[in-house]
C-alpha cells in the first residue's frame, strides 16, 4: 500500500512489500530471499501479467533484470486506457 502497510493477497502472499501504482497500473509486488536464492514476482491484474524472476544467487540484483523485462512486456498503455 502507499502507506507501507503489507496487505494479505490470495495468491500467497502474507505480506507484500508494495501494492500500488506503476504509472497508471495497479501492481502487486513481493520479494525475497535465502542464502543461495532470491525471488521476485510482480503482478499486473488488470493487464493479466504475472511476472517472477527466480534465481539461485543469494545478494542477485533482480530489479535492474525485472525492469528491462517489463518494459518489454508491458504495452505503452495500460488496459484501462485501451
Amino acid at each position: 500500500m502507499a502507506s507501507g502497510e503489507k496487505v494479505r493477497r490470495g495468491w500467497g502472499c502474507e505480506g507484500c512489500q508494495r501494492a500500488g501504482q506503476r504509472g497508471e497500473r495497479r501492481e502487486l509486488y513481493s520479494s525475497g530471499g535465502q542464502v543461495g536464492a532470491r525471488a521476485t514476482v510482480v503482478l499486473y491484474p488488470e493487464e493479466g501479467l504475472v511476472l517472477a524472476v527466480m534465481t539461485n544467487l543469494t545478494n542477485a540484483e533482480i530489479d535492474p533484470m525485472l525492469e528491462k523485462l517489463l518494459a518489454t512486456l508491458l504495452p505503452a498503455e495500460p488496459a484501462s486506457m485501451r
